[in-house]
């Protein structure tokens, strides 16, 4: 009962259950819009970030990594079918090499893979066929990444001819070979497709002769893929095994750095937007000289009074976050259009992330940041209440 003067007073002040004096109170809304406006940002920032995370991880383990990769003879047994959480395992022979056509050359990993993994829905998913198809499994045939291709300046059926360096029996040798443009792919990611090109597991077999280029590619289950450590342990009884965390240490490092970056920056924003409530409530004390002064001289405390803005800054936040996660969770939503509209105007920088988002919201993330942002303004009433000791009774008898 001891603050529930302030409360009320608060209220009156803020306008709730009061008529008129609108124009009091416009620059409570501003302040209100203010803090809105930062935390919309950072609303965006979290499902960006998130988005990009996930949708980019996702891209790198279906197309290039797997969930694990194992180092293994499929000639020697493999793997038991029965494995817990596997839910797939395909033979992969990779390399790198240099492609060249009468055009133009380039430098780019090449992977032979059977006829499953690239008809398996996960990785059909991931990759959208620009032209021709995907079928390379009838004669010396290749699917190239729309950005190999553009640097080879090739299309479908035209030829280009590859040059690996193979470790064989402990000599280097060099390994011409003539393939077949079949299918242009693309995965939406242009760091990614720099990397993109298959031929099938039995024509890298004769192209790859590395004694070391071959290895089994595993698929897990969305629970064992969130544990890699437990898919680790899983198959480290079948061979060496590097999981998709190990081999993407240094991608997802990038996004935490990333990450982290953005956020400090959207927390400065919203820092600066509540230096606004304590310029609000300087207004409102100045507007409430009076009133304050006679309170405190019928022995009202001044704790009690300063309670009341205390109040007042901490629903100016509560309000402000409330309204820019909603405005910025809707926008959130729209946010693959949006980048994919920017993308159609030519917006150039928009090539080297990804358009299509995978809609990830991360709640945790989003409550932190309005529960942050009302302790910021509950913060922000400190510096103007401390002007309540500069206003005395006896300041009214000049009034």
């Amino acid at each position: 009962m001891r603050y529930s003067g302030s409360l009320m007073w608060a209220l009156r002040i803020l306008g709730v259950g009061v008529r008129g004096k609108s124009g009091k109170r416009r620059h409570i809304i501003s302040s209100i819009l203010v803090i809105a406006c930062s935390v919309i940002p950072m609303v965006l920032a979290i499902y960006l970030a998130d988005g990009m995370t996930t949708g980019i991880t996702g891209k790198y383990i279906r197309l290039s990594s797997f969930h694990a990769q194992l180092a293994a003879d499929p000639e020697e047994g493999g793997l038991p079918a029965d494995l817990p959480g596997v839910t797939g395992v395909y033979p992969v022979r990779e390399t790198f090499c240099l492609f060249y056509s009468q055009k133009g050359s380039y430098t780019s990993n090449l992977k032979g893979v059977p006829r499953e993994y690239l008809a398996s829905p996960g990785v059909t998913d991931e990759l959208e066929v620009l032209s021709g198809d995907l079928d390379i499994f009838s004669g010396p045939d290749i699917v190239l990444s729309s950005e190999i291709a553009e640097a080879l300046q090739v299309g479908i059926d035209d030829t280009v001819a590859v040059v690996t360096v193979t470790q064989q029996s402990g000599q280097a040798r060099i390994k011409p070979s003539i393939l077949h443009v079949k299918g242009i792919i693309e995965s939406g990611y242009k760091d990614l497709d720099a990397y993109l090109a298959y031929i099938d597991i039995e024509q890298a077999r004769k192209v790859m002769k590395d004694d070391d280029a071959e290895y089994l590619g595993i698929f897990a289950n969305q629970d064992m893929a969130e544990h890699p450590e437990a898919l680790r342990t899983l198959l480290e009884p079948y061979g060496a095994v590097t999981t998709w965390d190990m081999l993407n240490r240094s991608l997802y490092a990038n996004f935490k750095t990333s990450k982290l970056i953005l956020y400090v920056i959207m927390v400065l924003i919203i820092i600066i937007a509540t230096f606004n409530i304590s310029s609000t409530c300087i207004m409102l004390i100045q507007e409430k000289y009076v009133d304050i002064g006679l309170m405190k001289s019928i022995g009202i405390r001044k704790q009690t009074i300063a309670y009341t803005f205390r109040i007042i800054s901490v629903f100016i936040g509560l309000a402000g976050a409330v309204i820019g996660i909603i405005i910025g969770v809707l926008l959130s939503l729209q946010l693959n259009s949006i980048l994919s509209g920017l993308q159609q105007l030519g917006v150039s920088a928009l090539d080297f992330y990804l358009i299509e988002l995978p809609q990830v919201i991360s709640w945790p993330d989003i409550l932190f940041t309005g529960v942050l942002t009302v302790l910021l303004s509950a913060v922000s009433s400190f510096i103007p209440v401390r002007r309540l000791n500069s206003i005395l009774p006896i300041h009214l008898l000049h009034e």
